[in-house]
């Protein structure tokens, strides 16, 4: 599969082909690679890995959850969280997983199509709030692409707790698509990406 590797410090990107049958698979091997067990969680060389499986995209039901796989703050081990139907708008990205590394130097906004990737300073807030700003800062690229936000809360700044939230968005109405609210919480996954990012379907 196709890995996206994102460094937020150094605002680096790099595409990579990886032996994986999907993204739990390769969660595992990028935290192996990385010899992530000898680093604290919130270190940040520790990467935060997130992707979809070969089926996103059909009619099977509970394919289109994104994974994520990183090295939980609560319990100091991998972990695996999924979140929603948001993997079927995550397609667009150009990659089936992205890894996110690196600490930036402040709150980041990540704007992913096709491989792509643009960097954003982004206020932190209610991650209801965060959603709608994105939105109406950069609606062209949310209309463009039928783009889906994903955003951490307060929680994930002030707690070991926080989730990473997804809302989808009508791109041309700017307002919330009713039932289309997701969590990854297990685990506390917001709590090392501290990220906003948002990708093309």
């Amino acid at each position: 599969m196709i890995i996206l590797e994102i460094d937020v410090e150094k605002r680096q990107t790099s595409l990579r082909e990886l032996d994986a049958s999907g993204p739990l698979e390769a969660g595992l091997a990028i935290h192996r690679e990385r010899e992530t067990w000898r680093l604290d969680p919130l270190s940040p060389e520790v990467p935060v890995v997130f992707g979809y499986g070969p089926f996103v995209g059909g009619r099977l039901y509970g394919v289109h959850r994104l994974i994520f796989v990183f090295k939980s703050p609560q319990t100091k081990t991998l972990h695996v969280s999924a979140l929603g139907g948001a993997a079927y708008k995550a397609m667009g990205v150009g990659a089936q997983a992205v890894a996110v590394v690196g600490k930036a130097h402040r709150p980041t906004a990540l704007f992913i199509s096709r491989g792509e990737v643009r960097f954003a300073e982004v206020r932190p807030g209610d991650a209801y709030e965060v959603i709608k700003s994105l939105y109406r800062e950069h609606r062209d690229f949310f209309v463009e692409n039928d783009a889906r936000a994903l955003v951490v809360g307060p929680a994930a700044y002030t707690t070991y707790n926080g989730a990473v939230v997804s809302v989808d968005v009508d791109a041309r109405s700017g307002e919330f698509k009713l039932g289309a609210e997701d969590f990854a919480a297990r685990g506390a996954p917001a709590r090392r990406l501290r990220k906003a990012t948002t990708w093309r379907r």
